[in-house]
């Protein structure tokens, strides 16, 4: 039984360093997407202004822009 556990906890720790470690590809593209940065900016002002909750705001401005800057 304790050899299970064992088993377990170093698979939940693998998995919890993979999940820190991971990059958004926001962050990994470097300086290559001003237009989604001004883009998420605009909209995250915006959307706070009007008493929106900054988890809601997070999704809704990621998705407008994301689908602007792959148009572009």
């Amino acid at each position: 039984m304790a050899n299970k556990l064992v088993a377990v906890y170093i698979l939940v720790s693998i998995v919890v360093v993979a999940a820190t470690m991971w990059v958004s590809p926001v962050a990994a593209e470097g300086d290559d997407n001003e237009s989604f940065k001004s883009c998420y900016k605009e909209c995250e002002d915006e959307c706070k202004e009007d008493g929106t909750n900054s988890e809601m705001c997070e999704v809704k401005c990621h998705a407008k822009c994301g689908v602007e800057e792959v148009k572009d």
